[in-house]
């Protein structure tokens, strides 16, 4: 599907009539791409949509739900807060730039939008940790781009998959995987439903810095959101879909 006139035409009628909230248009070349990127630029601003570019294929994510919205952004709310809490100096942010759902781009290969990502104040142009959220997105397809993440962006330490299930359940899974040699180790789940208390969630601060900064209290190796603020956190996500 390299052709320019066959992308645009699979991405109209998709828009015209989406059978679900997701398009993948496989075998397309980066110069087609990159052809179109004007053209995709423009439908973002006016659709709200996402797409990225993996290797040979485009995927379209259709406008976000507020459930989703909610999902990446609060969590990324609450890990800088608890950077704040660490250094209070305004200057030093808690030490990251929260660049939202910014586009990376690895020339010929890769151009991804993340749901939301971290940069450390040190290596600003380096996405470090990356938010990934689904409610109608599978989990297979979330870890996917969690593989690409770590796969075309060497500085990508960490990436956080957040799968809601918002259904009777009103279930939220949280994961966050490292990166380690020849792909990715899980370091840590939580799970949050109707009839379990939320725990807090941990973060190693390396997911944050390639180098600790001097702020650091000494001896500190990770970021706590305690239990009651995740529990905040689960109750904002769900009532979106109550």
């Amino acid at each position: 599907m390299s052709n320019r006139r066959s992308v645009l035409s699979e991405l109209k009628a998709f828009l015209a009539n989406p059978s679900s909230t997701f398009l993948l248009l496989e075998d397309v070349t980066w110069t087609t791409f990159t052809e179109l990127e004007p053209h995709f630029n423009e439908l973002e601003m006016r659709q709200s949509l996402r797409i990225s570019f993996i290797k040979d294929s485009i995927f379209v994510q259709l406008m976000p739900s507020k459930a989703h919205e909610t999902g990446h952004r609060k969590l990324a709310e609450e890990m800088k807060h608890e950077l704040k809490i660490l250094d209070p100096t305004p200057t030093h942010a808690g030490g990251v730039n929260d660049v939202g759902s910014a586009t990376f781009t690895h020339p010929n290969l890769a151009s991804l939008e993340g749901d939301t990502v971290l940069v450390p104040l040190t290596q600003k142009d380096l996405p470090r940790l990356v938010i990934e959220c689904g409610d109608s997105q599978s989990y297979p397809s979330l870890t996917k781009k969690a593989n690409n993440w770590f796969q075309y962006f060497p500085s990508v330490h960490a990436v956080i998959i957040v799968k809601l299930y918002l259904d009777i359940n009103k279930k939220v899974v949280i994961e966050l995987w490292e990166h380690a040699v020849g792909g990715k180790s899980l370091n840590g789940t939580v799970m949050i439903t109707l009839h379990t208390l939320a725990p807090a969630f941990r973060v190693p601060l390396d997911c944050f810095f390639p180098a600790f900064p001097p702020w650091i209290p000494n001896g500190q190796r990770e970021l706590v959101i305690p239990a009651a603020m995740m529990q905040n956190y689960y109750d904002l996500v769900c009532s979106y879909n109550a």
